[in-house]
């Protein structure tokens, strides 16, 4: 490889950085030029100074499927990329799913042994490696499954933990192709270098991975820990009981009076539970005075989807924004800006004056959920955020602003994250095609305790130094997993620590 003569350039602007030439014999069988970028092969060059091979010498590729009708008997396993832990490689949570709504990517049967590698955006890392918990479950198609790997070279745990390295994962992320949704093949995976040290080597690298994975889940548990009391420190500050559920049959069966049905205007049990009515009235009867969410609002917008800069016929009319979606939403913290998967497209410029997105507005999520997760979780717009992009917020998404003069914005965040936690939502969704949609109506209707400013700022300090010691322990995991990655690239260069 050689970098080309500036001085042969004439196109203003030019960066020699970003400019290169290759030679025919080294092309790989792709014309793409990002996988011929320097940082590429030089990563590349790096690896061939160690003993290595490629992917598909040392391991196979499963084509083992499931019919959706062998098996299991109603509900299958269902593992899916997004509940792959990341610094671990470990599964967080199996979906069970009735077969008959099985989704069509639910097709691969997953065996003790097995590694799962996601293919769309396979640089995030997503991997695993599978135990007997998880033998003889269904994997997203989203996956490629490596079986049968060639032991006399490789240690199966040792392969798990090099992929999830810098050393495969760079090789992926140029192996991939496509645009906001990167993927890469089944064949472009088998070719990525693998360094193979000594057996010796290979069990030194997997015992620094476990002892930094042990010491990342206690920093992991202790950060759940600290954000698992905020819930019960604001609930008894409010002076509100948490009721204890009851799902016997006799506290299943209750009888509420046609008025109280009619003004809600729902038929659906849940809404009129013990649990919510004695929740309700724990709220109603707590120590400060009361005012309805819609009460509070000075500002609210729904979200826009937005468009395709290819569909644009006049570009003066739009702008480029970052969207900000459900996914963005993160169920312990606040709103997760991960630059590997952020969205971006084109907002009518009229349509963003509406949106009129300021530092402290709330967003709300008003459609999707799960299972396990009802619909309605909170976010607040930081003013960094606001700095940083042009924001806009997808039609799944709804956004609003508070009367600070009674409510203070973070106050009100945290109260209804706090609500959201103990499920109150879970009874103000609907359902339909497979959607849960948040009931904006009785999500506005429900009564929000006011205590003095001055209280509420006593609440917003105290939680946020709870928040900054949870995160305290998460950074301190991302600071070990950047040294872990040092140090292995260190045993694998025969550096001496």
């Amino acid at each position: 490889m050689k970098t080309i003569n500036p001085d042969i350039i004439f196109t203003k602007g030019y960066n020699p950085k970003t400019v290169f030439i290759t030679e025919y014999r080294n092309l790989d069988g792709r014309l793409d030029p990002s996988f011929y970028e320097p940082l590429n092969i030089s990563l590349i060059e790096e690896i061939k100074k160690m003993p290595y091979k490629k992917l598909y010498e040392l391991a196979s590729f499963s084509s083992e499927s499931w019919n959706q009708k062998d098996i299991f008997e109603d509900e299958f396993p269902y593992i899916e990329i997004s509940e792959i832990d990341i610094p671990t490689g470990e599964i967080l949570n199996v979906s069970y799913i009735p077969k008959v709504e099985a989704p069509s990517r639910a097709k691969k049967i997953v065996r003790v042994g097995d590694i799962l590698v996601s293919t769309t955006r396979p640089s995030r890392g997503a991997i695993c490696l599978i135990n007997e918990k998880f033998d003889l479950h269904i994997a997203s198609t989203g996956f490629e499954i490596i079986r049968d790997i060639n032991v006399e070279h490789l240690d199966k745990e040792y392969l798990f933990n090099i992929l999830r390295t810098r050393f495969c994962l760079m090789q992926m992320f140029y192996r991939s192709s496509g645009g906001n949704y990167p993927a890469i093949t089944q064949e472009q995976l088998g070719k990525i270098l693998i360094p193979v040290p000594s057996k010796v080597i290979q069990q030194k690298i997997n015992s620094v991975f476990r002892s930094a994975r042990n010491t990342y889940s206690n920093n992991k548990n202790k950060a759940k820990q600290i954000i698992q009391t905020i819930d019960n420190y604001l609930l008894k500050g409010l002076g509100i009981t948490l009721p204890e559920e009851d799902n016997s049959i006799e506290k299943r069966i209750f009888i509420k009076d046609f008025k109280t049905v009619n003004s809600i205007g729902r038929l659906d049990p849940k809404r009129y539970s013990l649990f919510v009515s004695n929740l309700e009235e724990s709220i109603i009867n707590d120590n400060y005075p009361k005012q309805k969410l819609s009460d509070l609002i000075i500002h609210k917008a729904s979200g826009d989807w937005g468009v395709d800069e290819e569909l644009i016929t006049d570009l003066k009319l739009f702008e480029q924004c970052l969207v900000i979606r459900a996914t963005e939403f993160d169920n312990d913290f606040n709103l997760n800006i991960d630059n590997s998967r952020l969205k971006y497209r084109y907002i009518l410029k009229s349509k963003l004056k509406k949106l009129d997105i300021q530092p402290f507005d709330i967003l709300i999520e008003k459609s999707g959920g799960s299972e396990n997760q009802p619909v309605g979780r909170v976010a607040i717009i930081e003013k960094q955020l606001v700095d940083d992009y042009t924001l806009c917020f997808s039609n799944f998404v709804y956004k609003i602003r508070v009367n600070s003069k009674i409510v203070l914005p973070y106050y009100l965040f945290y109260y209804l994250k706090m609500m959201h936690n103990i499920k109150y939502t879970d009874v103000m969704q609907s359902q339909t095609n497979g959607i849960r949609n948040l009931i904006m109506k009785e999500f506005f209707a429900q009564e929000i305790p006011l205590p003095p400013l001055e209280k509420q700022k006593e609440v917003i300090a105290t939680i946020s130094k709870l928040y900054s010691d949870a995160n305290k322990n998460l950074t301190e995991s991302e600071i070990l997993n950047s040294n872990l990655m040092i140090e292995i690239e260190k045993i694998l260069k025969g550096v001496n620590n």
